[in-house]
């Protein structure tokens, strides 16, 4: 399951990672985390957190514009919860989630609902 992940990051050199709108500490820690260790593990690529940031205790990135990319969406089911712009340029789309998998539209989906997050 994950070597499928792993073999999209390697692939790309641009990833996108999303979250969902309202985020809670799941949305952010899977977002934030998962940057982190793609830059510790491949400094070369260039790695986006998109979303809405309605606090101060992290910079908001701005794209300018982006394509072929990419995409993993984090602790989203619904697709009408993602938060940020250009997921529809995406080449490839992972999802991870912990929720039931109800609205498919990634092209590759990671997830459990017996684990309590994301993260």
């Amino acid at each position: 399951m994950y070597e499928e992940l792993l073999k999209q990051i390697k692939q790309f050199s641009t990833i996108v990672l999303y979250r969902h709108t309202n985020p809670d500490f799941d949305a952010y820690g899977s977002q934030f985390g998962l940057k982190n260790w793609i830059l510790e593990n491949f400094p070369e690529k260039k790695v986006y957190c998109m979303g809405i940031v309605e606090s101060n205790l992290y910079l908001q990135e701005t794209v300018e514009d982006i394509s072929d990319f990419l995409a993993i969406v984090l602790d989203v089911s619904d697709k009408n919860r993602v938060d940020g712009d250009f997921l529809d340029k995406a080449k490839y789309i992972v999802k991870i989630d912990h929720h039931p998998n109800v609205d498919t539209y990634e092209d590759f989906f990671i997830g459990n609902v017996k684990y309590a997050a994301t993260c």
